[in-house]
């Protein structure tokens, strides 16, 4: 079951997952049962006869109230911050002894992992260089978001793609584009460079800024309708 709502407690144990977020960052991710003992391990029990889900929101809540109250919530949400972080981080160990579970179907691309790292996963032996850290930090790289560069591309490319499937909407666009240009060209075909004619150029500045964004509004109203 999944919900992305306030719990209550009569629905509380058919939760299969719960995750908490406070200032943008998961203070608690993972099966809901396991969660008052989480927070009970960090010195935060959930009082008796109360619902663990208004308890524990309102502590993950940064008080306003005044600047006291903010100062110590915002201590408790940043320990809770660096608790889960920590946690995710003894999670990030690779058990060299449990690697025969792994899936061989990993194995297939050994160009996404370190040297060091696949030979691990193949069984061979590591050398004393070779340690855990550098291990986990080939995993990290793997783990690492794309930069601005790749993300622009990739959304780029899918821009093109999906312009291109609908080729109608395209050539009517460059047919517009066309037209205008052409009567803009004819309306101010006989424009001269000298003094007399800086108000005309003015107006042609003009019809040029701001034809081509009115065209692209007018398209996204008919998109929007």
């Amino acid at each position: 079951m999944c919900a992305e709502l306030l719990v209550k407690f009569d629905i509380f144990t058919t939760v299969d997952t719960m995750m908490l977020l406070s200032k943008g960052s998961i203070v608690f991710n993972g099966p809901a049962k396991e969660m008052v003992n989480y927070f009970t391990s960090l010195g935060y029990p959930c009082p008796e006869h109360m619902n663990p889900c208004d308890y524990y929101i309102d502590l993950t809540t940064v008080d306003n109230t005044s600047p006291e109250r903010e100062d110590r919530s915002l201590a408790v949400v940043q320990r809770l911050h660096e608790a889960f972080k920590s946690k995710q981080e003894e999670h990030t160990v690779v058990d060299l002894n449990k690697q025969e579970a792994i899936d061989t179907d990993v194995l297939k691309g050994p160009a996404r992992w370190s040297k060091v790292l696949f030979d691990t996963l193949q069984g061979k032996r590591v050398t004393e260089d070779d340690t855990l850290q550098n291990l986990i930090d080939a995993m990290e790289r793997q783990r690492a978001s794309p930069g601005l560069v790749i993300q622009f591309f990739i959304l780029f490319r899918r821009f093109i793609r999906v312009t291109l499937d609908d080729y109608l909407a395209l050539l009517t666009h460059v047919i517009q584009a066309l037209l205008m240009s052409l009567l803009l060209g004819l309306a101010y075909i006989s424009l001269k460079l000298d003094q007399v004619s800086i108000r005309d150029w003015f107006g042609v500045m003009f019809m040029m800024s701001v034809m081509y964004p009115y065209m692209v509004i007018l398209g996204l109203i008919g998109t929007c309708k």
